[in-house]
């Protein structure tokens, strides 16, 4: 399985957690809201005090944070993820931002030797047999095959092509 790094214990990214431990990985948090890291801690997660720790321990994080500024904030802000995110690791961004922060993002991970994927959710925690919307839609300019295969394949990390960063609807990249 792999180790991987969470930002965001809310409504949506407690459950989000939750499952990828259940699915045997290993799971490093933060949140700035330090009693839903501590109840992620004692369910399992490696506790972490900023998103910076949490992407130096880490070659794929994730984000699930409630808006843009938040997003910004947790990826390029002082202590952020790219902070402590090594060349050639992947950023998944599931916060539903506006495109231009997105796209700000992407040029800030990109400047950095980051893979950035902008995988936002919508909606709210659903049954598992509801119906639930999630989606990508592509970043111009951007090139993201590479990262996907190195998240599928469990190799975040792993070489790919510079500036990957998407946003998808249910496709699959051969």
């Amino acid at each position: 399985m792999a180790d991987i790094g969470f930002i965001g214990l809310g409504i949506m990214g407690k459950p989000m957690v939750r499952n990828l431990m259940k699915a045997g990985n290993t799971v490093t948090v933060y949140d700035i809201v330090g009693t839903s890291v501590e109840e992620m801690a004692t369910e399992g997660a490696i506790p972490a005090s900023s998103s910076s720790e949490v992407a130096s321990k880490n070659s794929l994080i994730i984000t699930m944070v409630p808006d843009s500024a938040d997003s910004e904030a947790a990826i390029l802000g002082a202590n952020g993820v790219l902070e402590g995110a090594a060349s050639g690791s992947v950023v998944i961004d599931m916060s539903s931002i506006a495109p231009a922060s997105s796209q700000k993002i992407a040029a800030g991970c990109e400047a950095q030797g980051v893979d950035f994927l902008d995988a936002p959710v919508s909606g709210r925690p659903v049954r598992r047999d509801s119906p639930g919307r999630s989606g990508c839609r592509r970043i111009p300019g951007q090139s993201p095959r590479g990262a996907i295969r190195s998240v599928a394949r469990g190799q975040a990390g792993a070489p790919a092509p510079r500036g990957g960063a998407v946003r998808c609807r249910g496709t699959v990249v051969e």
